[in-house]
């Protein structure tokens, strides 16, 4: 009777210990599902943070360039634009560029207006007489 309450207590203690490990095994399998969930969660928010970092250099990138542009633009109508000096110095230089063709023009006509003169004097002349 003696060896049957030990192996009766034996029994008993390795279904217990049976028991134990398969709530040990359940425990584990769920773990391993939380810790898939969780991954897949981390997963999804890395490639959402992914698109958004994407999207935030692409944002960075367009901004970058128009600034790149424009200054460029800037860039090329001040050079375009002449400076006050320089329209002066150039407004003068055609000024005195017109001034000698009218010099040159009543030069060169010069002998005709003396020469209209003095047919009209010897005209003026010719009549007195």
């Amino acid at each position: 009777q003696k060896k049957k309450a030990e192996m009766s207590t034996s029994i008993m203690k390795a279904e217990k210990a049976c028991r134990e490990r398969e709530l040990i095994k359940e425990e584990i399998q769920m773990l391993k599902l939380q810790d898939e969930e969780e991954e897949k969660e981390y997963k999804k928010k890395v490639e959402e943070l992914t698109k958004y970092i994407k999207k935030d250099k692409q944002v960075l990138d367009y901004l970058k360039k128009k600034k790149e542009l424009e200054q460029a633009d800037r860039d090329e109508t001040e050079s375009k634009k002449p400076s006050e000096k320089t329209d002066l110095k150039s407004r003068i230089r055609a000024e005195k560029n017109i001034r000698n063709k009218v010099i040159d023009k009543i030069n060169e006509l010069s002998p005709c207006i003396n020469g209209i003169e003095s047919i009209h004097e010897d005209g003026l002349a010719e009549n007195k007489d």
